[in-house]
């Protein structure tokens, strides 16, 4: 049995000197202290008599790891089985499919199966973890084709991510030690609060980006309680992925790695420079694989493209949407002021965040517990970080980017509620006040993140598909995610009928229903797009590349940031005088007004605009 003096990082509700933690059979102790010992060694020999339950406060059960894979289990199957039900109602159903999960799903897709397959085509603007993710899914469309021409697996990715998240919420109440009873309401309330279950179900990167983020809280907080380096790596790993997620994980890496640093000093004896080497070297190993996929997807995006940071320079990055569409976005929030809209948000997903984040404090301080910083940092940070960003004017302020209020505030809510390792007195009445302010806490949320789907301006994208599956007398096209889908099949099936040879067609796949197009066709190789390592040269003369027609959207909107319109200003309108009108597609389910160009044979007169 190993002792260790460092002292403790974790749990207690007296001074350290007192406690110890039993952890993987081996005693961790900040002293020598004799009545610990003999606690620690009772606790062992129940473990060795298979009680499965032996524990000192913030420390893990012994014999339980069976049992705690088949409660994930337990846990993940019927949640998953909602989640992907969801979803196989929304693809297959409602015919409602969200424009940025089909994009990411299409990007995977030109890796694989375009014209020109290479890595690069996942595209840089975005990051590449929600594509790859559904890359093996993929490679199973000749059995299943509806994984491509109905984005289904985007579907089942995210009922898996989602899924596991709510598992990982179970993982960390149970760690918190909170009440069976409390913990099982607060897990079943999270898995079914409708922001949960419908970016469970719909293929966003929401889900994903969530599973990253709770992993990267578990992590931490097993840090926190005790002290074990493993589990800050892997608490810095899952950052990492979280990145490769999404963008927002920037920051609460930067504040995980601060509260590492904070905590180090301030619970590590000896001198101040010593102390301050250990956080240092505490942050390090938290931050260094978030910094290194930061630094990795900047160079690789750098080599291919030119630009490490596409998602902010491109002319297709977030920025850029936001020049050409904020009236668009200003008449979505109909003249809310900014702090006001954004409260009214995370009031609506997080009603009774307050009153958790102060039970938290306060059990926190009762019971000397640093675990609290691990959801205010991981969780915490993304919704500061969705707040300053909408305020700064670099988002629009869509709901779905403040989604982490909803993890958050459950998170706290357990925080809350942990218990500690004595014996209750009358546990079942505990247990009953537990589950009943579990109940109280959550059970808020619901009802007014349903609500807020009403409201067009403050959930613009959630009332869009809530509303285009509950309208029961719908018109083709009326709504946007209901008719998208339609819209670019029948796109996709017109060019199909044409029997294009290899190369033939020219479009840029930015505009929303670009990707459909290519997703649905049954000759995905007849496309030029984007992604592919010659389009420039092709977009520049496409008659000596021998391409035959060109596929282009209107002009306004973000019609102009489509780079066909950009190197050819005048083609939509009259052809830019070497390319003659063939056929002009009718806007519908948000997809506008596509006009086919066949381009003149020999014509000499191709140059950008």
């Amino acid at each position: 049995m190993a002792v260790d003096t460092r002292p403790r990082l974790g749990v207690t509700s007296q001074p350290t000197s007192r406690r110890g933690i039993i952890r993987a059979g081996e005693l961790v102790l900040p002293t020598f202290d004799p009545a610990v010992l003999t606690r620690g060694r009772e606790l062992l020999a129940a473990a060795g008599r298979g009680t499965g339950r032996a524990s000192l406060r913030g420390g893990r059960r012994f014999g339980a790891g069976a049992w705690q894979r088949r409660v994930g289990l337990s846990i993940f199957l019927p949640a998953f089985a909602v989640y992907v039900t969801i979803g196989a109602l929304l693809a297959f159903k409602y015919n409602s499919f969200h424009g940025d999960a089909q994009s990411r799903l299409a990007n995977a897709f030109y890796v694989l199966f375009s014209r020109d397959p290479h890595m690069g085509a996942i595209g840089f603007v975005w990051n590449p973890l929600p594509s790859l993710s559904v890359m093996p899914l993929l490679l199973l469309k000749g059995i299943w084709p509806a994984l491509v021409d109905r984005a289904f697996a985007a579907n089942i990715m995210s009922a898996a991510f989602m899924a596991g998240s709510v598992v990982l919420v179970h993982a960390i109440l149970r760690d918190l030690l909170v009440r069976r009873t409390a913990r099982l309401v607060l897990t079943v309330l999270f898995a079914v609060q409708p922001m949960i279950l419908i970016y469970g179900g719909n293929g966003m990167s929401e889900a994903i980006f969530l599973f990253f983020l709770l992993l990267a809280t578990l992590r931490l907080s097993g840090w926190l309680g005790t002290g074990a380096t493993w589990d800050l790596v892997l608490a810095g790993v899952a950052l990492g992925f979280a990145y490769l997620a999404r963008n927002e994980a920037v920051m609460p890496s930067i504040l995980a790695a601060g509260v590492v640093l904070g905590v180090t000093v301030l619970h590590t004896p000896g001198a101040f420079k010593a102390r301050l080497r250990a956080g240092a070297l505490n942050a390090f190993i938290l931050a260094a694989p978030a910094a290194f996929a930061f630094l990795m997807w900047a160079a690789i995006s750098w080599i291919i493209v030119g630009s490490p940071f596409e998602q902010f320079t491109s002319q297709y990055g977030n920025a850029s949407q936001i020049a050409v569409g904020q009236q668009a976005f200003e008449n979505i929030r109909g003249g809310i002021d900014s702090k006001a809209y954004v409260g009214l948000q995370l009031a609506a997903l997080a009603p009774l965040l307050p009153l958790a984040a102060a039970g938290a404090v306060g059990t926190a301080w009762r019971r000397r517990d640093l675990r609290l910083l691990a959801p205010l940092s991981v969780i915490g940070g993304v919704v500061l970080f969705a707040v300053l960003a909408f305020l700064a004017g670099q988002t629009v302020g869509w709901l779905r980017y403040s989604v982490t209020a909803v993890p958050l505030s459950f998170l706290l809510a357990g925080c809350a509620l942990a218990g500690g390792d004595r014996p209750a007195r009358l546990p079942w009445v505990r247990g009953a006040v537990a589950a009943g302010l579990a109940v109280v806490i959550g059970l808020p949320s619901i009802g007014t993140s349903v609500a807020v789907m009403t409201d067009s301006r403050l959930a613009h994208e959630e009332h869009e598909l809530v509303a285009s599956v509950f309208d029961g007398h719908v018109e083709p096209g009326e709504y946007e995610f209901r008719g998208r889908h339609a819209a670019g099949s029948a796109v996709s099936a017109y060019i199909d009928a044409m029997h294009l040879p290899r190369g033939a067609l020219v479009m840029d796949t930015f505009t929303p229903c670009v990707p459909l197009v290519v997703l649905t066709s049954e000759h995905p190789k007849q496309f030029v797009i984007t992604n592919d390592r010659d389009f420039q040269p092709v977009l520049a003369d496409p008659v000596t590349f021998k391409a035959e027609y060109v596929l282009v959207p209107p002009r306004g909107g973000l019609g102009d940031l489509d780079e066909i319109n950009r190197t050819y200003p005048t083609l939509y309108e009259s052809g830019a005088g070497f390319a003659d009108l063939e056929h002009e597609f009718k806007a519908a389910g948000g997809c506008p007004a596509y006009r086919l160009y066949k381009l003149r044979p020999g014509s000499t007169q191709v140059h950008p605009g």
